[in-house]
């Protein structure tokens, strides 16, 4: 049965569902919890071809992969952590660390927003001062990657 409606982007929208809710039906309670976004109703491939993504883009994130640990990390890495006295929580945007959201709207630049989004949190750690930073720049002067096609 059809909840949305009976054109493929129905069942996508069901899948949809039925993965956010078994993510936020976890017992204990998941740390985080999902919703639906505009995207909730496109295919990978649609989601691929609105971001153009092109070569870039990456397959679909399973449940599995967000609830298994990460055991990776090499053993001296490991160590080093557990001496790292970390607090359990930090609002990084009550802390001023964080610019105002932006929409990269329909070019495939998330490697850019990603990437300026950490110079400025790095730049305030270090000084105090929140600066917002153009990744247009950025794209516009990096003759490696693809701009709104993608990169990394």
């Amino acid at each position: 049965m059809c909840i949305y409606n009976c054109h493929s982007h129905g069942y996508i929208y069901i899948a949809s569902l039925e993965f956010i809710e078994q993510h936020n039906s976890q017992d204990p309670p998941p740390t985080f919890t999902l919703q639906h976004n505009f995207f909730s109703d496109m295919s990978h491939e649609e989601y691929q071809q609105y971001n153009k993504l092109g070569s870039y883009g990456r397959g679909i994130v399973s449940p599995n992969d967000l609830l298994e640990p990460r055991t990776n990390l090499p053993t001296e890495e490991t160590r080093r952590l557990s001496t790292v006295d970390i607090p359990e929580y930090i609002n990084w945007i009550e802390e001023g660390a964080v610019t105002p959201a932006k929409n990269q709207g329909r070019c495939g630049s998330c490697w850019s927003f990603s990437a300026i989004g950490s110079i400025e949190g790095a730049k305030f750690l270090k000084d105090g001062e929140l600066v917002s930073l153009s990744e247009q720049m950025m794209m516009d002067c990096d003759n490696t990657d693809s701009s709104c096609e993608g990169g990394m």
